[in-house]
């Protein structure tokens, strides 16, 4: 009887890790994806070639000067920015699998109220004045190039090439990511150490096992938080 008790238990043990897991993977894997893949790709056609507007142009070593300076990358890494680009890559998961969604977005005007809003940080991070007058002028180019269309128009085409096997991953990372997940998670999780609790004939013995199973759980997340950043 006791060694049933014991498999049992550490069969309950190895769900709570599991859980542990999913709920960690569930609060940062949007974070990881930004860091890890967003913000490296901006930088990457940011810097893929030199730029020219009307006579001036600026060589690809002078915008990887910019995108390297530790202002900008401060920026990149504000909380704000870094809400900006949650919103749009929820915006683009859910525009790939539902082309209905895109309805709603406006770029040019998401791009204005971010300038407004933060425009004090901004200058604080990167040391230089940011005029009313400033703001007008990256308005009426954003609006000259319609971004929304363009950005409306990839999403579109996007989901049309899409597999779809493709299109029910990024529908589990939509779940997953998701308010109702982590509630049955943490629900399951709380079933679990009563089961546990029970089996140990205490209702002590149980906070030990959870503590055993954040810890390891919290290792295997941080390790897949590496490889995916690397």
């Amino acid at each position: 009887m006791k060694i049933i008790k014991k498999i049992l238990t550490g069969l309950l043990i190895f769900i709570l890790i599991d859980l542990i897991a999913a709920l960690a993977i569930s609060f940062n894997i949007k974070s990881i994806i930004i860091d890890g893949i967003i913000k490296e790709t901006i930088k990457q056609q940011v810097t893929a070639k030199e730029y020219q507007e009307n006579s001036y142009t600026i060589s690809e070593e002078q915008i990887k000067q910019i995108t390297d300076d530790e202002r900008v990358q401060e920026i990149l890494n504000s909380p704000e920015v870094q809400g900006l680009l949650e919103k749009y890559l929820d915006t683009t998961v859910n525009g790939l699998i539902d082309e209905s969604t895109l309805d709603e977005v406006e770029l040019e005007k998401d791009m204005m109220n971010f300038l407004k809003e933060n425009k004090e940080v901004l200058e604080n991070k990167v040391g230089v004045e940011i005029t009313d007058e400033m703001i007008d002028q990256v308005a009426e180019q954003a609006e000259g190039k319609d971004m929304t269309r363009a950005f409306k128009d990839n999403i579109r085409n996007s989901s049309k090439t899409m597999t779809t096997t493709e299109k029910k991953v990024l529908k589990g990372y939509s779940y997953i990511i998701s308010n109702s997940f982590r509630i049955l998670v943490i629900v399951l999780m709380i079933i679990d150490l009563i089961l546990i609790a029970i089996l140990q004939k205490s209702f002590y013995k149980w906070i030990k096992s959870m503590s055993h199973a954040m810890i390891i759980s919290g290792i295997g997340t941080i390790k897949i938080g590496r490889a995916h950043v690397w």
